[in-house]
């Protein structure tokens, strides 16, 4: 926005949307922080009726900067009429965050013309499934079955707390998170938290 506003000419419906994003980026960030606030306060978080797939459109949104830079391809395989979920959005927007963060990060220092990640949701058996695949090298078979677990971690530099924190969240929602190799490259990271009784139309 800094740079188009120091130019001769500018597209004011672009510069428009530029600041329509600050600001979404910024009620976001405000959203987290007391959501977190309210966490370290042990104080119990507000639960509404939420759509997974309403979340996964809105914090792209935000994540969009990221993906170009990365040069990351995104697919979406989301499900239609999806059933509603009772939990936290903020949360749940943290978690969808830092899965898909985890999958830029794993493909990163990977020679590879195009880095790529799937984003898939479904339901059934009174659950609402959401799931992230990359096309890294996939996750240590050995580390496999505790990377949920506080300090553990796969990754240099990581700090082990980020997935211990979604799977508490997860919990929280009482669902739970799996992860594991794909057959082919790549590591698939998710979660399934109950549905309730109502179905929501999503478009």
């Amino acid at each position: 926005a800094e740079i188009m506003l120091q130019s001769e000419t500018f597209e004011s419906k672009e510069l428009s949307e530029i600041m329509r994003d600050i600001v979404a980026d910024t009620k976001r960030a405000g959203a987290v922080i007391r959501n977190l606030r309210e966490l370290y306060k042990d104080q119990k978080a507000v639960f509404n009726d939420i759509n997974i797939n309403s979340i996964i459109e809105e914090t792209l949104i935000l994540l969009r900067s990221e993906l170009l830079k990365q040069n990351v391809k995104l697919k979406k395989i989301l499900a239609v009429d999806m059933p509603l979920i009772r939990g936290n959005k903020v949360q749940i927007q943290q978690v969808f965050v830092n899965l898909m963060m985890n999958a830029i990060e794993a493909m990163s220092n990977m020679n590879i013309k195009q880095s790529e990640i799937t984003i898939t949701t479904g339901y059934k058996e009174g659950k609402v499934d959401l799931h992230i695949d990359d096309i890294g090298p996939g996750i240590d078979e050995d580390k496999i079955d505790s990377i949920f677990l506080p300090l553990a971690t796969w990754k240099s530099g990581g700090t082990g707390m980020g997935l211990a924190i979604s799977n508490s969240i997860i919990e929280s929602h009482g669902g739970m998170m799996y992860a594991e190799n794909l057959s082919g490259e790549g590591a698939r990271v998710g979660f399934t938290i109950p549905i309730i009784a109502k179905i929501y139309s999503y478009e």
